[in-house]
């Protein structure tokens, strides 16, 4: 009797997939209503025909003084991210378009060391093993330093401006803090 079941669950799939309407590239799609056009359905952002050399060097200066600025990477050294830095309602095609990080650290107490250039502010949100921490308000132009002391585990951190279409960035560098005596 099995083998009569899966023989009627094949025959279910192929008279399925038979039934599926392809279409052509201009016609309509099959779950558009009938005298509609697919034109002007973009299947995916469009994308910059010529990259712009002067906003990529732009950014990269940027990013080289937020690098500066965070300081070098030492043994202590746990996380070093470096990015722009995502305001809301950023242009997903934008070379701009977010800052995050994730990072598995043991228990301890950890420095976070972040900054950003070409905003006001910006936000820095840390969640540990699914919990958000207290989110911060960065103001850019300085060095913010926090110490968390977090339990071993996954650690996601994102950092975000808060002006929309500004090339913005920004980092953060983690720390491991020598355990206390």
């Amino acid at each position: 009797m099995a083998v009569w079941g899966r023989a009627i669950a094949v025959v279910a799939l192929l008279g399925a997939l038979a039934a599926c309407e392809y279409a052509e590239e201009g016609d309509p799609r099959p779950s558009a209503p009938p005298g509609s056009s697919s034109a002007g359905q973009p299947d995916s952002f469009p994308v910059e025909s010529t990259p712009d050399p002067g906003k990529e060097k732009r950014a990269q200066k940027a990013i080289d003084q937020i690098s500066a600025s965070l300081g070098k990477v030492s043994t202590a050294t746990r996380t070093k991210s470096l990015g722009g830095i995502a305001p809301i309602d950023a242009d997903p095609g934008s070379p701009f378009g977010g800052l995050a990080a994730s990072s598995r650290l043991e228990a301890g107490r950890y420095r976070f060391r972040t900054t950003c250039a070409g905003d006001r502010e910006a936000f820095l949100i840390v969640i540990h093993e699914g919990s958000p921490i207290a989110p911060r308000t960065i103001r850019c132009g300085e060095v913010d330093e926090t110490v968390y002391t977090l339990a071993g585990g996954t650690v996601n951190i994102r950092l975000k401006g808060i002006t929309p279409g500004i090339e913005s960035v920004g980092g953060v560098h983690v720390l491991k803090l020598p355990a206390k005596p």
